[in-house]
């Protein structure tokens, strides 16, 4: 009865470890498409019109002098990484973006939105040394009410969105090991 115990304790305090973004730690969680299926589903989505909504005033930015209006980056492409600094993992990304952010700065404006997920999230001191940490360079915006969270209907963390060249949905990345795809989705809006 002690190892039945034992061995319920242990799958209730490991399911999430195992099982949080469906994936273990050695299988990747990116799903290949072809250029044609994600070129396919940014016109259909972008069929819709839904205009980004614009970010709440009044909140705390970083690496930047000024609050950011998505209204003013129309006619480029904007990735807006909203990511929590809790998960190693999620913040290691930040190095595997570089890349990408050097390859198409004239084309895409990429934003950070920092969303708290615990108590030690909330402290502008950690979110600075996080940037410091991981060398992001980008413009991050401080969601420390999870506003921009809820507008943009993200559930998960990393999760990146992926608005078109007039501001409007375009896609929807969520999960680790999403870098090839972001890529993938760049330049499919760039070709249509």
């Amino acid at each position: 009865m002690k190892r039945l115990v034992t061995l319920l304790s242990f799958l209730c305090i490991s399911f999430p470890l195992f099982y949080i973004d469906g994936t273990n730690a050695n299988q990747s969680s990116e799903v290949y498409f072809t250029p044609d299926e994600i070129r396919n589903e940014i016109r259909q989505i972008s069929s819709y019109n839904i205009q980004a909504p614009e970010f709440p005033e009044h909140l705390d930015w970083f690496n930047t002098k000024e609050r950011i209006e998505l209204s003013d980056l129309k006619g480029q492409i904007v990735i807006i990484n909203f990511w929590t600094f809790g998960s190693t993992k999620a913040m290691e990304q930040h190095k595997q973006l570089k890349a990408i952010k050097a390859k198409y700065r004239d084309q895409v404006k990429f934003i950070d939105v920092q969303s708290p997920n615990f108590y030690n999230n909330l402290d502008r001191n950690n979110i600075q040394d996080a940037i410091k940490k991981y060398k992001i360079d980008t413009p991050v915006v401080f969601d420390r009410d999870n506003r921009i969270r809820q507008a943009f209907n993200v559930h998960h963390y990393p999760t990146f969105v992926i608005l078109n060249k007039q501001g409007q949905y375009a896609g929807y990345l969520s999960g680790l090991d999403k870098i090839r795809l972001l890529e993938t989705y760049i330049n499919s809006i760039l070709s249509l």
